[in-house]
Formats: C-alpha cells, sequence, structure tokens
C-alpha cells in the first residue's frame, strides 16, 4: 500500500471548537498541504469529518487535501488529561501544569476573559486568581501542547456554566457572585459529607449576620499555604497568623476563595440550610456535631474527643466568641 503523502510526519493541532473549515485553514498556514482550505474543508465533509474532528495532536504526512483528510480520519488524536481535584489551591494547579508553563501560564489565561463563556464574563472578580472559582472539578481532555491550559480554563469554566449557572438566581452582581464563590470554597474544605454541606452553610451565615468571625479552620491552613508552610494539624499559635484570610482574627469574608468549590459546595452556599446552629465539630463518625450556643459547643467538643481514638486527631471548627 502506498502510503498517504511525502516525508517525514509533522505535528498538526486541533483546538477544541474548531470547525471543519479553521482547521483547514490552520493545516494550510502550516504547510501541511499542497491544496487550499476550502479543499480540504470539503473532503473533511466527504469523508464524514466536518462535525467529527477531535481536538488533538495527530502526525501527519505533508499532501494532497485528500491525503491529508484520510490521515486524519484514520488517526485517533494525543490527548492528556487534566483532572480538577474540588479545593485545589492556584499554587497547586499551577504546580500540576508545570508542562505548560505551570502558575504563570495559568494565571495569564485566567486573565483573558476571552476564554471564558460570555454569560460568564461579566461576572468574572477583577483579581485573575479569584476566577479560579469559576472552574468545576471534573477530567478534561486537552492537547499535549502550548495550548493544553487555555482549553483547559476553556472547557472548566464553560462545565461551570452548564451546572452552576442553572441555580443562581436572575441577574446576580459579580460582587454577590465573589461572596459566594468564597463560601463554597470554604465549605469545600469544612465539610466532607455533602448531605451535611448545607448544613456547615447555615452556620457561616448565621455568624456573619451576627456579626460574628467565621473561625474557619481551613482559612487558617490556606494563609500558612501562602506563606509556603503546610499544616498537618493546628495549634493555637498557628491562628495569630496576620493574614487576610485569618478569619479568627478578622470578622467578614476572606478576599477570595481559598480554593476550587465543587458543585456540591456551590449548591450550598447559594442555598444555606436555615437553623440557629452557630458552632459544629468533627466528631469520630466523619459528620459535625452542631450546637447553637458556646456552651453547647464545649459540650459535643467533649464527646467528640472522647469518643474518638487516643492515636487519631479530628479537624474541628472551633469557632469561640
Amino acid at each position: 500500500m502506498v502510503p498517504l503523502g511525502k516525508g517525514s510526519p509533522l505535528e498538526a493541532l486541533v483546538e477544541s471548537g474548531q470547525n471543519a473549515l479553521s482547521v483547514s485553514r490552520s493545516l494550510v498556514e502550516q504547510g501541511l498541504t499542497t491544496g487550499d482550505a476550502r479543499t480540504l474543508a470539503r473532503w473533511f465533509s466527504l469523508l464524514d469529518m466536518d462535525t467529527r474532528l477531535k481536538p488533538g495532536l495527530y502526525r501527519i504526512r505533508p499532501g494532497t487535501p485528500w491525503e491529508v483528510a484520510k490521515q486524519m480520519k484514520s488517526q485517533e488524536p494525543d490527548s492528556c488529561g487534566i483532572r480538577l481535584l474540588p479545593g485545589t489551591t492556584l499554587g497547586e494547579l499551577g504546580t500540576a501544569l508545570s508542562t505548560w508553563g505551570g502558575e504563570s501560564a495559568l494565571l495569564r489565561e485566567l486573565s483573558d476573559p476571552g476564554n471564558f463563556p460570555a454569560r460568564v464574563r461579566e461576572l468574572l472578580p477583577e483579581r485573575h486568581e479569584f476566577r479560579l472559582a469559576f472552574l468545576l472539578p471534573e477530567t478534561y481532555r486537552v492537547t499535549p501542547s502550548k495550548m493544553a491550559i487555555k482549553e483547559f480554563v476553556r472547557l472548566a469554566s464553560k462545565t461551570w456554566l452548564e451546572k452552576v449557572a442553572p441555580i443562581l438566581p436572575p441577574e446576580p452582581s459579580s460582587r454577590w457572585l465573589l461572596e459566594r464563590a468564597i463560601l463554597a470554597s470554604i465549605n469545600e474544605r469544612e465539610s466532607r459529607d455533602d448531605q451535611e454541606r448545607a448544613r456547615v452553610a447555615g452556620v457561616f451565615e448565621n455568624r456573619l449576620r451576627l456579626g460574628m468571625p467565621l473561625q474557619s479552620c481551613a482559612t487558617i491552613v490556606f494563609a500558612w499555604k501562602l506563606e509556603g508552610r503546610t499544616l498537618r494539624g493546628l495549634t493555637y499559635a498557628d491562628l495569630e497568623i496576620d493574614s487576610p484570610y485569618n478569619t479568627y482574627r478578622n470578622r467578614g469574608l476572606p478576599p477570595g476563595p481559598i480554593g476550587v468549590p465543587s458543585l456540591p459546595a456551590w449548591r450550598a452556599s447559594l442555598a444555606p440550610e436555615h437553623h440557629e446552629y452557630l458552632f459544629f465539630v468533627l466528631s469520630p463518625s466523619g459528620r459535625h456535631l452542631f450546637s447553637r450556643t458556646y456552651e453547647e459547643h464545649l459540650a459535643a467538643q467533649k464527646s467528640a474527643s472522647e469518643d474518638r481514638p487516643k492515636n487519631s486527631t479530628g479537624r474541628e471548627n472551633e469557632a469561640r466568641p
């Protein structure tokens, strides 16, 4: 069988969202075919590929439009998965994306409103690092190229629009939405049980309404992480860190999200449970004990401590007034 095309294979990149004509123009510009873009696009259509061009990295021998189209039809393009985990911080994601430029490249793509759906752009916070909260955790397939992070931001923000936007109130302001994103990011770290996320969200709503500090351990962990220190447990000394993310010392919300919220965390922050609880503590079961008063909270702490194995530690919201 005579091989299609001539010479050594060249890399041909098909980006997510490109149609047949835009792909054809790109391949012509790269010198992969001797024909013109419309002829190549016509062959894509004749081979039933115009709506089935998978994004990814192809390896194509230069040739006629027919030869190029046939090669692409027979190939499965190279791609790679970027897994965005709930609670991921900017630094952690930047490290995971180091192959394609890391944190600086990620910030560059977050700074470009064009990487977000049109309906999301007017809602984006001004600080680029805060826009990380408007990407939804999932695994995304991208091309292993310099376009990988751009594709990732576009895909993850599109998923956010599809799954979070439908549960937003009509015409939310960007400031209000950022506040919800901050609360969702705290909820993500404070609760591991989706069934109690709305109740945890209600505790923080009550404390904000009463002017009490949130006293979230998760924000302390994040504050120290910004200083280059990873905490495995909290001490009273750790609570004294001088940071706008220290919700033990500062009232109100911290300036931005502390990580990427999951869909359940977003749902909780958008629809917190209405109750009178002001405190919670983690029990050995993995669920929280909720209290209305500080006295009840002290009793809950004692109960949780007595039930916890001696060699284990538990993450808890002290929430001291």
